[in-house]
């Protein structure tokens, strides 16, 4: 049994109609068994007519098999069972395996079973609700839509990049706007805070300034009062320290007159290098004196003895002939020795004397020489701290000197300032008197701790509200306070300043700038896409908004689709036969 496209309207959406809701039977040539049907579509335009094609599949009843190894067709087997199955039409596995090994039905159904071709069930139950209505037969006839032209592929392209530019350029004007408007509205606020905090901070200024005035003149007073008596107590102290002080210095300078004849004694008493050159010179003498003693009694003890040998050879000389010659004999060995004796004599009393006497008395010049260096250095000393002692007490003499005429100077200075300052307030102190005798004498009858406390307190709470200011306009606090003069402070406020009028500039021009610019090309869109798609409508469109936005994402994609599925339909088949549909359709039909 053979199929062939249903041209005519009215059998199209007949079929379409009932494709979801009850099977079509009919007699198939290898099997007795009632068929599925499945749908499929073309779309040329919205108001052009549809071509159908059918496929007849035998119902499956039983579980499918595994899928074959080695075929070359299981990619389209799949697409076809998955068309299927989520159109809800049964099928066998073996019967689809057996019709997609002829190439014609493969290349029918690449060409018409897909997405952009099979009516979807959303679309089906459109079309049942738009017969069930009887509206299908005016649709079909299309009276209404024998005056309005289609919308071309160019002109929906050119509406499309002409809408997303203009959203595009809207966007990011209108982030520039929103952006300008939340910074404008944060520099209100700021500027609104800054003044609040201003007129607390002038209010706090003023409150503070009376009450550290009040505190200010208490706090004179009473300096007045600690000066004055300090003033009195020093003057007192420096007449009692003159009287003292004649006795003091001469008491110091007795006792240092003292020390200093000690040192003398000492010095004097210390042994100087003449003193041992002479004693050296002394112990010399000595010795060649016991040199020349020794030797002539060495020679008297010869002569002594000479002469007794005389005298004995007189007394011999008739018995003994030979007495004469004996006698020369002696006197020539006498007179030989007395040059020798005194080379002799010379030599043991140095080597017994001369030489230890000097070894001692080097050893106790070396001690001596020690003992004097200590004593100097004692001496030395001592006159160091004399000297020093003496420069300390005239320094402070002179330093005392000088703090007594500057005390009087002062104290003659601040009676005369006193009386003129006096002679000066003498009228607005009695103006004033009444005004504030009553805030002085709560002041007087407060605390003094709260008294104290309530400058300080101030004080900080102006510095936190100052800090706070600048830290507003972006200056930090310390790099005013840090700064090294009061030019750099003012550098440092101008920059910013002009930093902050350069960016309200910027901000003004952006926000008074024309729109037109950014916003032609949205206009142009708009008038293209109405004069295409509401040229003979009964409706007006609207202004755009979020939800416009997103449908018209959503017509963007559909768009797409329809493109896509325009591009891959081959229109010719409406005009000529399909012979391997026919194929197709004379195997299964």
């Amino acid at each position: 049994m053979q199929y062939n496209a249903f041209t005519g309207r009215k059998t199209l959406f007949y079929i379409i109609n009932y494709l979801s809701s009850y099977l079509y039977y009919a007699q198939c040539p290898m099997s007795k068994a009632p068929l599925g049907l499945f749908a499929v579509r073309h779309q040329q335009a919205w108001h052009e007519a549809c071509c159908l094609q059918l496929a007849f599949i035998p119902v499956f009843t039983t579980s499918p098999p595994d899928p074959y190894e080695g075929g070359q067709y299981n990619k389209m087997e799949e697409e076809v069972i998955a068309i299927l199955k989520s159109r809800g039409i049964p099928f066998k596995y073996e019967d689809i395996r057996t019709a997609l090994e002829d190439p014609g039905t493969r290349d029918w159904v690449r060409k018409h079973l897909g997405d952009d071709t099979l009516l979807s069930r959303e679309e089906l139950t459109l079309y049942s609700r738009i017969e069930a209505s009887a509206g299908l037969d005016a649709i079909v006839q299309g009276n209404e839509f024998s005056g309005t032209r289609p919308v071309l592929d160019d002109e929906i392209k050119t509406a499309t990049e002409s809408l997303k530019a203009s959203t595009s350029a809207t966007e990011s004007q209108t982030e520039a706007l929103r952006l300008q408007c939340r910074e404008l509205k944060s520099q209100i606020r700021e500027a609104e805070q800054v003044e609040q905090q201003c007129s607390k901070s002038a209010s706090r200024m003023s409150t503070g300034h009376t009450a550290e005035r009040q505190q200010t003149d208490l706090e004179i007073e009473d300096l007045i009062h600690d000066f004055e008596e300090k003033l009195q107590a020093a003057q007192k102290t420096l007449s009692t320290d003159q009287n003292n002080l004649i006795s003091t210095t001469s008491s110091l300078l007795r006792e240092h007159d003292v020390v200093l004849r000690n040192m003398e004694k000492v010095a004097a008493n210390s042994q100087s290098v003449e003193e041992s050159s002479l004693l050296k010179k002394r112990v010399s003498d000595l010795c060649a004196l016991l040199a020349r003693y020794i030797a002539e009694e060495i020679s008297c003890r010869l002569d002594r003895v000479f002469l007794e040998t005389v005298e004995s050879a007189k007394d011999s000389e008739d018995d003994d002939p030979h007495v004469l010659e004996k006698l020369e004999s002696v006197d020539a060995e006498i007179n030989s020795l007395y040059p020798e004796i005194s080379i002799l004599s010379d030599m043991a009393a140095r080597q017994q004397f001369h030489s230890p006497i000097l070894r001692v008395l080097e050893e106790w010049q070396e001690r001596s020489q020690l003992g004097v260096e200590e004593q100097l250095q004692h001496v030395l000393e001592t006159i160091i701290q004399l000297t020093e002692s003496t420069d300390s007490i005239t320094e402070k003499l002179k330093t005392r000197q000088a703090h007594q005429s500057a005390l009087n100077s002062l104290a003659s200075t601040y009676q005369d300032e006193v009386g003129l300052h006096k002679l000066q307030k003498a009228k607005p102190e009695n103006k004033r008197l009444s005004k504030y005798s009553s805030r002085l004498s709560q002041a007087y009858a407060s605390p003094r701790e709260s008294m104290e406390m309530k400058p300080d307190s101030a004080e900080n709470e102006l510095t936190r509200s100052l800090e706070t200011m600048l830290r507003r306009y972006g200056i930090s606090f310390s790099s005013l306070r840090n700064a090294k003069s009061t030019e750099a402070v003012n550098d440092i406020l101008n920059e910013k300043a002009s930093h902050m009028l350069e960016m309200l500039e910027n901000i003004y021009a952006t926000a008074a700038s024309p729109l037109i610019p950014n916003l032609g090309s949205a206009d142009k869109a708009a008038q293209l896409l109405s004069s295409a798609m509401h040229c003979d409508s009964d409706f007006e469109p609207s202004l755009v908004d979020r939800d416009q936005q997103q449908r018209i994402a959503n017509l963007e994609m559909q768009i797409g689709a329809v493109q896509k599925g325009i591009e891959s339909l081959n229109t010719d088949i409406l005009h000529q036969s399909d012979l391997a549909r026919e194929n197709f359709m004379e195997r299964w039909g």
